[in-house]
């Protein structure tokens, strides 16, 4: 059973700790995960990694098959490889030595018994460095996009045999820029569009035909420094979201990208991390480098509905896919802080009634507050996300990765 640690600041609530069902080390510097999205396939998800290599080193032509089943149960503890790293490196800094190159690894795994935990690799791929990843639903089966840190967005299938294909790679900046961050648009039914950031402080839009596949179809001038994170607003199909360490929340119509639409420099510190509620409309979080998270109305976004300080830096912020149960609920990787589970508070309906809490609803001006925590990683928290599996005694298994400590958990929150 979980075990109850540290009450919240405020002395009134109580934070859960949750314990590993599963731990792997990666082998490189591991800074994202994905669930698969697509009905049929919810037991697959990925981890990219990204690793900054010396001249000479050969540690990217080592362990290129996949390690024998890893399926050991609870507490398991599995390890590829131990690999010293430099805690003084920068981690996703786009500039690096011409001494050095960065590379990475694809890792696709699948669930073999949900309630242990148990995952098998089923499949590694050699890549450039992978900064960050999205699967696109799709009929004829899943799509997976991956941010590369040679300016590249690659674009594979998922086989029936659940092995990763890869179809296209779209070359969207110069090889010596980073793609810093995707996002599906899952607000528009007419066509396939995701966005994306770049290090030199472009944004961009990449678009499909079933003629040619996907092509960039706008690129602009974003930001002044690293826009770390894009995403659309999953209420309106033309509106896409951008921050980044020139401290400025900005908002697009990707239809004329000449100035934003708005912008907010009330940050002190850079922004990581951006998702608008698939539950609820016009509601946004915003993650920074600050330690906050903050919750904003879309509508009128010049002052946060709340704001919760979470510690570490936030990294990476889900909502739970769960629109019966679990709404009002997201996972947030706190860099230097762990992972947490934060409950926002919201008014909640009946069960059986699948509505969205009005964001005029007083309930929303609620501090959220943290209600689990998982400490079992090291170093950086960066890559986090819900399974779509069933849930377990009413808890959703959860995968976790950090990044100087190469390594990947598995529990439940």
């Amino acid at each position: 059973m979980p075990s109850t640690v540290s009450s919240q600041e405020d002395g009134l609530d109580t934070v859960v700790q949750a314990r590993s069902l599963v731990r792997i080390d990666t082998e490189f510097s591991a800074d994202c995960i994905e669930w698969c999205t697509s009905a049929g396939y919810e037991d697959i998800f990925i981890c990219g990694t990204y690793q900054v290599l010396e001249q000479g080193d050969d540690r990217q032509t080592r362990a290129s098959q996949p390690d024998a089943d890893l399926d050991r149960g609870e507490d398991s503890d599995v390890t590829l490889q131990s690999v010293e790293h430099d805690e003084d490196e920068s981690d996703l800094d786009p500039s690096i030595k011409p001494s050095t190159h960065r590379t990475g690894r694809l890792l696709l795994f699948q669930v073999t018994d949900p309630s242990t935990g148990s995952i098998t690799e089923v499949q590694r791929l050699e890549t450039n460095a992978i900064l960050d990843a999205k699967w696109f639903a799709e009929a004829r089966g899943p799509e997976l996009l991956v941010a590369d840190a040679k300016g590249q967005i690659n674009i594979y299938t998922l086989t029936r045999d659940k092995q990763l294909r890869l179809e296209q790679t779209v070359q969207v900046g110069d090889p010596s820029v980073l793609v810093l961050s995707l996002d599906i648009n899952t607000a528009s039914s007419a066509r396939a569009e995701v966005a994306f950031s770049l290090s030199d402080g472009a944004l961009g839009i990449l678009s499909r035909t079933s003629a040619n596949g996907w092509a960039v179809e706008n690129t602009w001038k974003g930001h002044d420094f690293e826009p770390w994170c894009i995403a659309w607003d999953k209420w309106s199909a033309h509106t896409v979201w951008s921050g980044g360490d020139d401290l400025k929340l900005k908002r697009w119509d990707t239809r004329s990208t000449s100035f934003p639409t708005y912008t907010d420099k009330s940050f002190s510190a850079g922004i990581t991390t951006l998702t608008s509620s698939p539950h609820t409309p016009y509601l946004l979080a915003v993650g920074s480098y600050d330690e906050y998270l903050r919750l904003y109305d879309t509508r009128q976004p010049r002052n946060p509905l709340s704001e919760v300080h979470v510690g570490g830096g936030v990294w990476r912020a889900r909502f739970h896919p769960d629109v019966m149960r679990r709404r009002d609920e997201m996972l947030l990787a706190t860099m230097h802080d762990g992972f947490k589970v934060i409950k926002l508070h919201a008014a909640r309906h009946d069960a059986a009634e699948p509505l969205f809490v009005p964001l005029e609803d007083p309930s929303w001006t609620q501090v959220p507050t943290i209600v689990k925590r998982f400490d079992g990683h090291e170093s950086l928290a960066y890559g986090a996300d819900w399974s779509r599996l069933p849930s377990a005694a009413g808890e959703t298994l959860i995968a976790t990765c950090s990044f100087y400590d190469h390594t990947m958990h598995l529990w439940r929150g």
